[in-house]
């Protein structure tokens, strides 16, 4: 346990806050330990609220969008040569 030098888990109170976590006990062991949330996890969270946040029409009309273009090759290989496009305009 000393010579752990990196521990990935995500930001829940029972792992990371509480007097009791998996990280107090960790650091018990290995008082060198250092916290770092994860990104993509706190990320995720963020888009969540911001998505409860919006009509849900727009939700709706999103995943319509992805829905339609993912399930066909050609509408995804436009897609593709439509974005090289836009990146040449810039």
């Amino acid at each position: 346990m000393k010579l752990i030098i990196n521990f990935g888990m995500d930001n829940a109170n029972v792992r990371v806050k509480s007097n009791n976590s998996l990280l107090t006990r960790l650091k018990l062991v290995n008082p060198k330990l250092i916290l770092m949330h994860c990104n993509c996890h706190s990320g995720h969270i963020a888009s969540g609220e911001v998505n409860k946040a919006l009509p849900k029409e727009v939700d709706y009309l999103l995943h319509s969008l992805v829905t339609y273009i993912t399930n066909s090759s050609k509408r995804s290989a436009l897609l593709e040569k439509f974005q090289l496009f836009c990146e040449r305009k810039k």
